[in-house]
């Protein structure tokens, strides 16, 4: 028999955070029942707590832009592990996007294929610059007030306790501001932007972004990254480390700031960032690589040797990692 269920699950990227809790906090005031994954509240939630609760609840919404479809070809994405599973349990599918973006350019048509087209086949909801809890209205009217026959599994007591846990750490987080989500807009289309290779556009968008929300790290990096791609290294430093400034402990930052240092040939400070990106986080071979990369340019090839075979225990299958490793051992005397 079918009913109007209440119970969402939202689905979102780390970079759409502020849109996937201010949607949990409007519907929630409509009576909604909503889960969101918040690794600030319970770090590293397991798969099959989030999983669970897939089928436990009847509505999926999940919010499709460019930053959180650029890594579902990555093997074991979670997004994706979250979105097939969705899809699988035949849960009510409610994509939600930003105004401007075409689902019919490469970039989505290549992303949104094989068990992700289901996607493209459901009503896509579009978020409005300064129209957010209207854009929400319109998402309870036309996707989650229908009826639905569903069957919804239940939860374990003991994951239920984590569940709650999640829960109330998001009840208690104060309501986001409307131009944090506007700022979030803006880092999307920037974020496209880039990814078509419009990099002056995407500089653009992003500088708006952090007017915006000035402590936005996550734009910082990602405009330093625009700014390498302009073949412009001192600026991208210059947002390499304001970010670092605001998120000390960013080991990606690190990582991208010694490729800009490398680029301008200061390999020592290269270097001194590959090794403190390492330092917070052990198992990253892409900073072990780019490392080795440099130790091989200083012409030191023991050090890059056992950097890039470091590089290769995290990552068998890093194929620049085993390129690079063959080359400096022809170069070793």
């Amino acid at each position: 028999m079918s009913k109007i269920e209440k119970t969402v699950f939202i689905g979102y990227r780390n970079t759409n955070s502020l849109h996937a809790l201010a949607i949990c906090q409007q519907l929630t005031q409509h009576g909604y029942d909503c889960f969101l994954d918040d690794d600030s509240i319970v770090p590293a939630l397991p798969d099959a707590v989030i999983l669970q609760q897939i089928h436990a609840r009847a509505h999926f919404v999940l919010l499709l832009t460019p930053s959180a479809l650029a890594d579902l070809e990555t093997p074991g994405d979670r997004l994706r592990l979250v979105i097939e599973t969705a899809i699988a349990s035949q849960r009510n599918l409610v994509p939600v996007t930003f105004a401007g973006f075409d689902f019919d350019t490469p970039f989505f048509q290549q992303r949104l294929a094989g068990r992700l087209a289901a996607l493209r086949d459901c009503r896509m909801h579009f978020i409005t610059e300064g129209f957010f809890e209207a854009a929400v209205g319109a998402l309870i009217r036309h996707s989650l007030s229908i009826s639905l026959t569903v069957k919804l599994q239940p939860v374990s007591p003991k994951e239920q306790q984590l569940v709650d846990r999640v829960k109330t750490g998001v009840a208690q987080k104060p309501p986001v501001r409307e131009r944090e989500l506007i700022a979030e807009q803006f880092f999307e289309r920037a974020f496209w932007h880039v990814e078509e290779g419009r990099y002056e556009q995407g500089v653009v968008e992003y500088t708006e972004a952090i007017r915006l929300k000035p402590d936005y790290v996550e734009a910082y990096n990602n405009r330093g990254a625009a700014h390498g791609y302009q073949n412009d290294p001192k600026s991208a430093i210059a947002d390499y480390t304001e970010a670092l400034r605001l998120q000390p402990d960013y080991a990606e930052v690190y990582n991208n700031r010694g490729i800009a240092h490398s680029h301008r040939g200061h390999y020592d400070a290269a270097i001194a960032d590959y090794t403190e990106a390492i330092r917070r986080k052990p198992d990253f071979p892409e900073a072990y690589n780019n490392r080795g990369t440099s130790y091989d340019h200083q012409k030191k090839y023991a050090q890059a040797i056992a950097d890039y075979e470091a590089a290769l225990r995290i990552d068998p299958s890093f194929k620049l990692a085993q390129q690079n490793l063959a080359i400096v051992r022809q170069k070793k005397p």
